[in-house]
């Protein structure tokens, strides 16, 4: 079940990547591309369709790379999905505001805890 969540949180994460404007492109570096073309075979909506275990979608508030829409999208895919929403997080896991700039700043703060409400909710998803 974990893996399930993190291959679609990933996936998720990377057809977002491929709509980045040229700036955010030369942030990541055009190295990726080939591992990011080989996703676009898959429907996520498709492919979490499929699983017949139970399913964990998490999505930060102040995620600038996945919107809410996709979470919702993916968690009405799956009949046995739980649908977390994180209040301030954004793509990776820290707690920052929604402007652009300030939550790019939090990319370069590895000393910045991950929010405790993920850790929380990883827990019981995998007790459940």
């Amino acid at each position: 079940s974990l893996f399930v969540f993190l291959f679609f949180f990933d996936f998720a994460r990377y057809i977002r990547y491929w709509h980045l404007s040229i700036r955010r492109e030369r942030q990541y570096g055009i190295r990726d591309m080939p591992y990011m073309n080989s996703w676009f075979k898959y429907n996520p909506q498709k492919e979490i369709a499929k699983l017949n275990k139970p399913v964990m979608i998490i999505q930060g508030n102040t995620d600038i790379q996945v919107s809410i829409k996709d979470a919702n999208k993916l968690a009405s895919a799956n009949k046995k999905s739980q649908k977390v929403i994180i209040k301030k997080m954004n793509p990776i896991f820290k707690e920052a505001p929604l402007d652009t700039q300030d939550n790019f700043k939090t990319y370069n703060q590895p000393e910045l805890p991950i929010k405790s409400e993920l850790v929380q909710a990883i827990s019981q998803f995998v007790k459940y």
